[in-house]
């Protein structure tokens, strides 16, 4: 009898658990602790009057205490921490969230690196010098140029430029345990004038079949006509649409798409560029289709008619039913059936595709359009960004500068509010926030008849003070890396409470391809962009025992 009591004690523990385990959260879920590290958990339903105590599944991960302050071990590892509450009335609820022990990592060291943005000429010396934040004897620094192109750089930071163009000077710290690095942007400007080289690409257009190759012929000349001897650079957008190496072997890849090679040629102090179209198709057609012109600049709100020529696989000319036009992007403005094309009123650079019907064998051409609109004003807010208490007042201003940069004087500016329960703003940009928590956008727009323009600034209604810590190439990600964020949280009483809080990731743009971020972790995958330079933003939500607690966002810029 004895043995059979034994027996049955995990099936009533069990029993008794399950049926009212609904109603008890345990915050933060997910969890993340580096080993030998603590983080506090607290949980939310628990009936007054009740008891509490925590378990860990599995024991090896760490302990925890009655107070629900985690204590991880020595080894990484995946696992859960259960809240058991239990009633008066002898009622058991049951809590979980998921915890991720991490492995020790090298310590990180701070590096910064002066000046932190140049812009010199061919041929022109810098000296570079980076700042290690309590640096030790045994660290050492290494010194990179991206792309390595653009110049060569000593062990002492001192940079030579060689060739024209736009990259990083990237200083790495390293030592026992320990490493870190520091960016610098640098733009290298030919000594002359831009185009002192003319620079000529064969084929102008490219046409090929998936995994098909071909190789460009690249003639350079100086302001007097002679060909001269060059160094060359090829530059593929988008990336995916196949490889090309620096003879001038382009091979396409596996998708149909469009895009272009820009060719560069420096030579001394001069400096020239060049760009080839490509079309990557499906299958070979035996119709051919050219636009015209295949290259245009207008201002913004005017028209182009474009013409097409059609011809069979003899070369005779062929007139087709009907023609398929697309705009990409579609904001680039509007098109009539027969090609007459609009500009929108952004200044943006786009193409125009045009494409046989079916019975043609869908082929298909496209002309390059640059968009000017010399009427459109930047704006300016300030301050960029803030975080607010309910009811607080913040006076907001613009600033204003038209297409060339010059200062555009008064002009009368629209304040607006997104959402509009985020508070209230007058017609002066004075913003009072809302009595609730949330977060938002304001916005400043000039109207239509004052030349267009708009700005906005993210803002975070809360009691507590939420931060993202800025990384040092938050304007010079490059496409494919990887960034780690971090926030903080505080209270009213500046406390952090970091530890218990639950922080949610988001990175928004309106470019195609910037990136993500994973929505746990803060981890920003940089990707693809459509164009360079691309600016976005990496939002942060946080809430402390399921409540919201606040947000905050910065700008960040893939080149």
């Amino acid at each position: 009898m004895k043995k059979m009591h034994l027996l049955l004690v995990p099936w009533l523990l069990i029993s008794s658990a399950a049926l009212p385990a609904a109603g008890l959260q345990v915050w933060p879920n997910p969890a993340e602790v580096q080993v030998n590290a603590a983080i506090a958990f607290t949980v939310q339903g628990l009936e007054p009057g009740g008891s509490l105590s925590w378990e860990i599944i599995p024991a090896s991960l760490g302990n925890i205490d009655q107070s629900g302050l985690f204590t991880a071990s020595g080894k990484p590892g995946r696992g859960m921490v259960r809240a058991i509450a239990k009633s008066k009335d002898g009622r058991t609820m049951l809590g979980h969230a998921m915890i991720k022990v991490l492995g020790s990592k090298p310590g990180r060291l701070t590096v910064s690196v002066s000046p932190s943005r140049a812009e010199i000429k061919i041929g022109e010396t810098l000296r570079f010098t980076a700042r290690i934040v309590m640096p030790d004897e045994n660290i050492k620094t290494e010194w990179l140029v991206i792309p390595n192109d653009l110049g060569t750089i000593d062990a002492r930071g001192s940079f030579t430029a060689e060739g024209a163009g736009k990259g990083r000077i990237v200083a790495l710290a390293k030592g026992p345990g320990k490493y870190g690095l520091g960016q610098a942007q640098i733009s290298v400007r030919p000594s002359g004038k831009v185009s002192d080289l003319s620079v000529v690409v064969s084929p102008k257009r490219i046409k090929l079949q998936p995994k098909n190759r071909i190789r460009l012929a690249v003639q350079v000349q100086d302001p007097e006509g002679k060909t001269v001897p060059a160094r060359i650079r090829y530059l593929l957008s988008p990336p995916e649409l196949g490889t090309i190496d620096q003879d001038g072997n382009f091979t396409a890849g596996e998708k149909a798409g469009l895009g272009v090679i820009k060719v560069e040629a420096a030579s001394g102090q001069a400096y020239g560029s060049d760009r080839v179209f490509v079309i990557v198709s499906e299958k070979s057609s035996r119709y051919q289709i050219k636009i015209k012109p295949s290259q245009v600049v207008l201002e913004g709100k005017s028209s182009v008619k474009f013409e097409v020529e059609v011809w069979d696989e003899n070369g005779s000319p062929v007139i087709p039913p009907a023609l398929d036009w697309k705009l990409i992007p579609e904001g680039l403005g509007s098109i009539t059936p027969q090609g007459l094309f609009t500009a929108g009123d952004r200044t943006l650079s786009g193409k125009i595709v045009v494409q046989l019907p079916a019975e043609f064998d869908r082929s298909r051409d496209a002309a390059s359009v640059k968009i000017q609109n010399q009427r459109r004003n930047t704006i300016r807010i300030n301050p960029p960004k803030a975080s607010l208490k309910p009811g607080q007042m913040l006076q907001f201003s613009a600033v204003i500068n038209d297409s060339r940069g010059n200062p555009a004087g008064d002009q009368r500016i629209t304040w607006k509010l997104q959402p509009e329960n985020l508070g209230i703003i007058t017609p002066q940009g004075l913003f009072t926030a809302g009595a609730a928590a949330r977060s938002g956008l304001i916005i400043a727009e000039l109207p239509q008849e004052f030349g267009v323009g708009r700005a906005i600034a993210p803002v975070s209604v809360s009691s507590y003070q939420v931060k993202i810590n800025a990384p040092p190439n938050q304007y010079n990600i490059h496409s494919g890396e990887q960034v780690a964020f971090a926030a903080s949280v505080r209270d009213a009483n500046g406390n952090d409470l970091s530890g218990s809080a639950f922080f949610e990731w988001e990175a928004k743009s309106s470019v195609a391809g910037f990136g993500n971020i994973d929505q746990n972790s803060g981890l920003f995958h940089a990707g693809q962009p459509s164009k360079l330079p691309a600016d976005g933003y990496i939002m942060v939500r946080v809430s402390i025992n399921g409540l919201p607690a606040g947000t905050d966002g910065i700008k960040i810029t893939i080149r």
